[in-house]
């Protein structure tokens, strides 16, 4: 055999391996798998925990009960950290009452616990960056989440109509509150904003009828605020402003205020 077919001979090996390769990792890595009861696919450097199927309406409650999701995860002879909730991931999951996130988690995203209305409480870890718009929408039996100070913003729906859910601390880090946020938490009674905050946008708190309190830090930090509209202001509905710790009952606007939002 001369060396051109000696070469299309490699050649055709070379596409056999690759292919069947292709097939393989197409088989583990690109399509969503299962193990132990969780499934992922490989998205933000790691794994991503998903839903069952290509669509997130393709099956309904295939996570259930108390959902603790590991830190890593072993594909065939390696582990992989787990870095990420992928968007509509827990999608419509009305028998899930709590989950366990790893510290490891970096990113969920949207729509992820959209329609778990039966999850009570949730801790997002320190190690979150990202918290995609609407995660959890209509999670309709939240009363508790803690939000890490490693996220900046809180967009568009994220916790809209969480109507069980009763305060809320927004951290220093976040500087932006989105289109309805907040909407329809209709028990929400207590607020604390961080001094970071320069934007909250149109409806973010609509229907809040119940907020009492307002927490803020410092009043220089509250005049910089941009209220898109008027119910943008969670003071629309609450009674009572506290600046670091203090109820206001006189207001003295500091010196170097030159606007208010």
């Amino acid at each position: 055999m001369n060396k051109l077919g000696k070469s299309i001979c490699v050649l055709v090996v070379l596409l056999l391996f690759v292919f069947q390769t292709a097939n393989g990792l197409n088989a583990l890595y690109f399509e969503p798998f299962e193990v132990d009861g969780i499934y992922y696919k490989f998205e933000h450097g790691g794994l991503c925990v998903t839903h069952k199927g290509y669509a997130s309406t393709d099956y309904k409650n295939e996570y259930s009960g108390e959902v603790v999701i590991p830190d890593y995860v072993l594909c065939g002879d390696y582990y992989f950290p787990v870095k990420a909730i992928g968007d509509s991931a827990f999608y419509e999951c009305d028998k899930l009452s709590t989950v366990v996130l790893p510290d490891s988690i970096k990113y969920i995203g949207d729509a992820s616990f959209e329609y778990c209305s039966g999850l009570t409480s949730i801790n997002i870890p320190d190690s979150v960056t990202y918290l995609g718009d609407s995660s959890f929408h209509l999670c309709s039996s939240l009363t508790s989440v803690k939000l890490p100070n490693t996220i900046t913003k809180i967009y568009g729906g994220t916790f809209c109509g969480c109507k069980e859910l009763k305060e809320i601390d927004i951290p220093n880090s976040v500087d932006l509150i989105g289109y309805a946020a907040f909407s329809g938490c209709f028990a929400l009674k207590s607020l604390k904003i961080g001094n970071s905050v320069n934007l909250i946008d149109g409806s973010a708190f609509m229907g809040c009828d119940s907020l009492q309190s307002v927490y803020i830090e410092d009043l220089e930090s509250w005049c910089k605020i941009k209220f898109v509209e008027d119910i943008s202001n969670p003071l629309h509905y609450a009674t009572q402003l506290y600046v670091d710790g203090t109820l206001v009952t006189h207001l003295n606007i500091p010196d170097k205020v030159t606007s208010i939002g």
